[in-house]
């Protein structure tokens, strides 16, 4: 079965064989040309001149002699036109351009289907009036005052920016196709050569009437590529088009329609739908299919159209190694390069330090310089990764690029000098950034060369050869219109350029596997197919409306909605298929996000109509299903060989503490990673404040408070002298880590203010005691705060250190009290114990274990001998309760013997840490699992 474009070489060869280069040959796009080549050399055996191939949007440029301008230029001329006719009222660029692409989207379709403008625009306006007129003929409000003059102005904006165009000898793709609609009798006059059309499908009203009037004038002819399953049945809408071209008697050569064909009904098919879970399954499930396929022939005639293009990167990772040639069309999206990211990232930094006076947010700043792109070897990595913990140690929320630069400095080191640029401050100067940007790949690219990278970094540096062009592209742009005046506009624009530029593939165009988009698929065919993301939604796209045309509007002028671009997909979908042998097609069965788990509906009408209209089309359906590695799940235990219980003496005899008996209690294997690796969480910085460093706050402020009445009675008069000084302490111990500035707004207010009135409260509770005490002829002696203590305990054949700090030690009577400040709540329950027997097997049981070590520690202290001892929590969250003391069978005082018995648990703790028949294992009852690193 011979391709379309070998059709047309043979058409060519037939009708101009003596004069091959004075034909020209006009394709939807460029891809066609190409494959054209090949067919037409395979054809002739002889050198000769090709033909004049171009695209359809070439030839109407050429026509009318005028530069079609990108979509960035024509959007700034555009904005030129808005400043002018708004005057003083008009918008920013970045508030332009949220409607404006939109309304140049729509003037382009008016173009292109030669829309009467003056009668379009009156009717709109006519429309819009209606929709705010009122019954009670009340006056309008503003807002519709402005709605109803936004609309009068299209004319005017349509108008304006057309003459402007003129002028400059430019125009948008519509503008164009419109002048040679227009005057195509005068611009036929300079047509001399033949023509062909081929290939085409749906054409616009501008496209039509160029191809009719040189078809009349006898200096072109129309090679179609259709079917008569579609064509003849007018319930198919994939030949919606082309039955109406059949019917054009221009467009028939001798009263015959070039080229209807019956591939559907006499070819041999077979027709594969897989259904599959999950775009990434989607992309594996081809690689499979590749694979076999690599194995059986060679991919010559094989093509993978994504129509979902967003799978590309996906689909090149998980290219099977047994393919030797493969061409990509679509190009790699520039977007999705590091460097855009990297880019955007300094952008962001830049934009937000000018709103802070050049200082740069921490956060912004880590994202910068942990770049992957930015560091060309290890110890340029190992350098940046130091400053990020220079951040995270000093809290540093923000930083000057004055700071940044010193620190770079430091060395010497000519490699980071390519670094600089990015970090002067931009000053929210759009030319600085450019140029900063240029600088860098400059320096980038020398640095690259004298690290000898510059073979292994290939790909960054095409990468880097596109950026470059269009950050020039952008100078230019920025010293014409001086309306990208902000890094905000700068980088939306920039973005709006990246999205519309792909970087070429170098492949094997004619041989090995095609990878292309829908669109491109347009005239060229293949013997094999594999199709990815025929999902409803996408294949068609669905009922998108992005216009400021009313939908009604649009039908009444015999503008395209989603009803002819449904038809204008399935054409390309039924197209991609007629002359096809071996066809593979893919959906996602996973909803979720915006996909839609249904299969397209031209999947399902293959399915039901195909096999009936030819026998010899065979068409299976399934469900695939990948094979799923499954993690076998392991016990993690470590083995207490010699070398761990080395280090388990080794940590026991510089001290351990009741947190971490605690931890041994509650996981053995949280203990080890913890206390015996020393592996700790990484750092952050704190730009809002933790509960654990919030408590440090309290507990350093009332430590500062009290320090001056360590071993004195405290009096009424003493509590108030602390009052007068609290908050300004208070505001100390949050300044040591926090700057005004941070503690000025937001959630870290909130938690200021809060601690402000925690400790108002306890201040408060504290002259209610003394007030109490001194009605009773008591008086409470405020022993010392802050106290770090240690304890030797001894078994058979070793000895170990317990160590802990106390809050607080205090007096009243007889009776001593241990006190532990606590910010979060506690209850009585919480210290309540029946037994200390066997307490490290019990759970629930940690505070009472920290108030007992506490008591245990101090036993023996010279303030604390002869005086009955209490411990308990002060909860800073239950102020109300005050005190509340550890209870051992419900009494309160603590004896030696108790002392005792804590001292015996702990050294079957120790014992059974040290036993090599008992691993390090995680305990699976343990409740804190969810937060543990």
């Amino acid at each position: 079965m011979k391709a379309f474009l070998e059709d047309v070489a043979q058409y060519v060869i037939d009708n101009h064989n003596e004069d091959l280069d004075k034909v020209t040959i006009i394709f939807p796009n460029k891809r066609a040309s190409l494959f054209f080549k090949k067919y037409l050399s395979n054809l002739v055996n002889k050198t000769f001149w090709a033909p004049n191939l171009l695209s359809i949007e070439e030839f109407v440029e050429n026509l009318v002699e005028l530069k079609v301008v990108d979509a960035t230029h024509l959007l700034l001329q555009f904005y030129d036109i808005h400043k002018s006719i708004e005057k003083e009222n008009s918008q920013t660029l970045d508030e332009f351009t949220r409607w404006a692409q939109q309304l140049l989207h729509d003037f382009n379709e008016i173009d292109l289907h030669l829309i009467h403008s003056k009668k379009f625009f009156n009717f709109i306006n006519e429309n819009r009036a209606l929709e705010v007129w009122n019954l009670n003929q009340s006056e309008i409000t503003e807002f519709q005052k402005q709605y109803l003059d936004f609309w009068k102005k299209m004319d005017v904006y349509y108008h304006q920016l057309r003459d402007k165009l003129h002028s400059l000898n430019i125009a948008y793709q519509g503008m164009a196709y419109r002048q040679a609609a227009e005057n195509a009798t005068s611009l036929s006059k300079s047509i001399h050569n033949p023509l062909i059309f081929a290939g085409f499908n749906a054409l616009t009203e501008a496209e039509e009437i160029i191809i009719t009037h040189l078809v009349s004038e006898k200096k072109a002819v129309t090679l179609w590529d259709s079917d008569s399953y579609y064509t003849e049945n007018k319930s198919q809408e994939a030949g919606v088009f082309l039955r109406k071209h059949k019917v054009n008697p221009l467009f028939s050569n001798n009263k015959t329609f070039m080229w209807d064909n019956n591939h559907f009904n006499t070819s041999h098919k077979q027709v594969q739908i897989h259904g599959v879970s999950g775009n990434i399954n989607m992309v594996k499930f081809a690689s499979n299919l590749l694979q076999s396929m690599a194995n059986e022939h060679t991919l010559t005639n094989t093509a993978l159209v994504l129509a979902n293009e967003n799978l590309l990167v996906p689909v090149l990772q998980s290219l099977p190694d047994n393919i030797a040639n493969i061409n990509v069309t679509m190009g790699y999206p520039l977007k999705n390069s590091p460097f855009f990211d990297f880019f955007e990232l300094c952008l962001v930094l830049q934009e937000n330090a000018f709103k802070k006076n050049g200082m740069y947010y921490y956060n912004d700043l880590i994202k910068v310089i942990t770049h992957p792109t930015i560091a060309l070897n290890h110890n340029i990595t190992v350098k940046l990764s130091r400053f990020v913990s220079i951040i995270t140690l000093k809290n540093k929320i923000y930083i000057s690029a004055a700071e940044f630069i010193r620190f770079l400095d430091q060395a010497n080191d000519s490699l980071t000098a390519y670094i600089l640029p990015l970090f002067i401050h931009w000053e929210n100067n759009p030319q600085k950034c450019i140029a900063s940007f240029l600088q860098f790949i400059d320096g980038y690219l020398i640095a690259q060369k004298e690290l000898k990278h510059s073979i292994d970094k290939q790909l960054e540096n095409e990468f880097l050869y596109e950026f470059t062009k269009e950050f020039k592209k952008l100078t230019l742009l920025i010293e014409k219109h001086k309306s990208i005046s902000e890094l905000k506009t700068l980088k939306k624009f920039l973005k709006q350029i990246i999205q519309q530029k792909t970087l070429p593939f170098y492949g094997e165009p004619l041989s090995g596997l095609q990878i292309m988009g829908v669109l491109e698929t347009r005239t060229i065919d293949f013997e094999n197919i594999i199709l990815l993301s025929a999902n409803e939604d996408i294949l068609p796209t669905g009922k998108t409306y992005n216009s400021f045309i009313p939908f009604e509007i649009k039908k009444a002028f015999k503008l395209p909605a989603y009803y002819e671009k449904d038809a204008i997909f399935a054409y390309h979908f039924y197209r991609l298929l007629q002359r096809s042998k071996n066809v593979h097609i893919l959906y996602n069965t996973e909803a979720g996000g915006f996909t839609n788990p249904d299969k397209s509906r031209y999947v399902t009408q293959i399915v039901h109509e195909l096999p009936k209209y030819n026998t010899h089309i065979s068409i299976n359906e399934h469900i695939a299903h990948l094979p799923v590695a499954v993690a076998k799940k392991t016990k993690t235990e470590i083995a207490k060989n010699k070398s761990v219980i080395d280090s388990i003496k080794k940590y026991l005899q510089k001290g351990t503490s009741a947190s971490a008996l605690n931890t041994y209690k509650n996981c053995p294997l949280d203990f080890y990673y913890k206390y015996i690796l020393r592996l700790k969480e990484i750092e952050n910085v704190e730009e809002i404040i933790e509960a654990s460093t919030y408590g440090s706050y309290l507990h350093k402020t009332l430590e500062n408070l009290y320090k001056p009445h360590e071993n004195k009675v405290l009096k009424v008069s003493d509590i108030d002298t602390i009052t007068a000084k609290s908050e300004q302490e208070l505001y100390s111990s949050f300044t040591a880590d926090y700057t005004k500035e941070d503690l000025a707004s937001g959630e870290n207010l909130l938690l200021f203010t809060l601690a402000k009135k925690q400790l108002s409260h306890f201040l408060s509770k504290e002259k209610e005691l003394l007030n109490k005490l001194s009605k009773t002829g008591q008086s409470l002696t405020y022993v010392s705060s802050e106290i770090n203590l240690k304890k030797e305990i001894s078994l058979s054949d070793f000895s170990f250190i317990v160590n802990g700090q106390i809050d607080r030690i205090d007096r009243i009577g007889n009776t001593v009290r241990i006190i532990d400040y606590k910010t979060g709540k506690v209850e009585s329950k919480n210290v309540m114990l029946k037994s200390i027997n066997g307490i490290f097997q019990e759970k629930e049981t940690d505070k009472a274990i920290q108030l007992l070590t506490y008591l245990y520690l101090t036993n023996e202290l010279p303030s604390v001998i002869n005086f009955e001892n209490t411990a308990g929590i002060v909860s800073f969250k239950a102020l109300n309760q005050g005190f509340i003391p550890l209870k051992i069978e419900k009494e309160t005082k603590i004896t030696s013997t108790d002392l005792e018995v804590f001292e015996q648990e702990i050294k079957l703790l120790i014992t059974d840490m040290l036993n090599t028949n008992q691993p390090f294992e995680h305990n699976k009852d343990a409740k804190y699992c969810s937060f543990c690193n």
